[in-house]
């Protein structure tokens, strides 16, 4: 069976982001502060809905320019079951499962710090580059600065 990555990626981030903007008032409380906990997950989700509309919108015109020309989209793939693909996902999933386990206990400096370079090394990026690392680490660090001093936002965690 044919299908096209693009477009059923997506459709999935269009629902994930919908979601995800859907679930932020039932989950996140109100705050005093005009820049409140409930900023950054409206905004990632904005951004979800946004890229995966771009997203869906290409694709529809490349497969109408293809069927124009007698083809089909370069982006349509044969689906095929590959066990190494299915354990990579899983890693990545019980990578963000610890990840979130972690935030309430150790906060979000260290459980983001620990995540990135979790990551950094299952993925194997800056394996000979160590400087890599530096950088995600100042990263998460500008982050925690911006939220925490500029916009007054407190993470949850230790205190």
């Amino acid at each position: 069976m044919r299908i096209n990555k693009k477009i059923v990626s997506g459709i999935l981030f269009l629902l994930a982001g919908l979601v995800v903007y859907w679930f932020i008032p039932l989950e996140i409380p109100e705050s005093d502060t005009p820049y409140g906990p409930r900023l950054f997950p409206q905004i990632t989700a904005i951004i979800m809905v946004v890229a995966s509309l771009a997203i869906l919108i290409d694709e529809a015109l490349r497969i109408r320019l293809a069927k124009k020309a007698g083809g089909f989209s370069a982006n349509s793939v044969e689906i095929r079951f590959n066990p190494r693909a299915c354990a990579k996902t899983l890693v990545v999933f019980c990578l963000m499962g610890g990840y979130i386990g972690l935030f309430e206990v150790a906060g979000f400096l260290v459980s983001s710090l620990v995540y990135v370079l979790g990551c950094q090394i299952f993925f194997r990026v800056g394996i000979k580059r160590w400087w890599y690392y530096a950088v995600m680490g100042v990263i998460v660090l500008a982050i925690y600065y911006f939220f925490t001093e500029l916009l007054g936002v407190s993470f949850p965690g230790p205190d």
